[in-house]
């Protein structure tokens, strides 16, 4: 809804629902799990996974799983469309160029471009944690030293086990170490 720029409150979208003109918009799907803003591994799916166990929700809650999570979570390794394995700390695909809440890993993404964003972030050290979650939520993390991002219609990522991923926050677990990724350009009407 941010992204998109749909209100937030519920009488003013169900008004844009109603009277909104007719656009559309990409989707996405990580081995046959469709997404819309946001897929990914290492932290993001690491929180997500610690999340859905909370016994309640809110940004709160949230809030804190995530700060946990970021002192326990160790950067993984993965392979990248059979290339030369990488260690990463999170990897992003990107349909739309925020999570949520104003978190925006991709400041650039466009959610009707037929593309992705493939947005990975090595692994930091803790000090800068506070400067990268400030780029974070001031649409610059594509200047961090430590964020890499490409445009993709497509991508293979291997593990040597399970992979823990993520599809718009909601967790799962790819039992064959394999995801594959790819967009689906033009396969949503929204009404903005």
């Amino acid at each position: 809804a941010r992204h998109l720029g749909i209100p937030l409150n519920p009488a003013n979208a169900i008004e844009r629902a109603l009277n909104g003109r007719p656009v559309v918009i990409d989707s996405a799907e990580i081995n046959e799990h469709p997404f819309f803003c946001t897929a990914g591994l290492g932290f993001e799916a690491y929180v997500a996974h610690a999340f859905a166990r909370q016994p309640v929700r809110g940004l709160p809650i949230y809030i804190r799983t995530a700060l946990r999570a970021f002192w326990a979570y160790r950067p993984e390794r993965f392979v990248m469309d059979g290339e030369m394995e990488k260690e990463l700390f999170s990897l992003t695909f990107a349909n739309a160029g925020q999570f949520g809440n104003n978190v925006w890993m991709a400041p650039s993404a466009n959610i009707a471009d037929g593309r992705l964003e493939q947005c990975e972030m090595r692994p930091f050290p803790m000090q800068a944690g506070g400067v990268l979650a400030w780029r974070l939520f001031n649409k610059s993390i594509d200047w961090s030293p430590y964020w890499q991002g490409r445009s993709i219609t497509r991508a293979t990522v291997q593990s040597n086990g399970p992979l823990l991923i993520h599809a718009d926050g909601e967790p799962l677990t790819l039992l064959s170490g394999r995801a594959e990724v790819r967009v689906l350009p033009g396969s949503l009407l929204v009404l903005l």
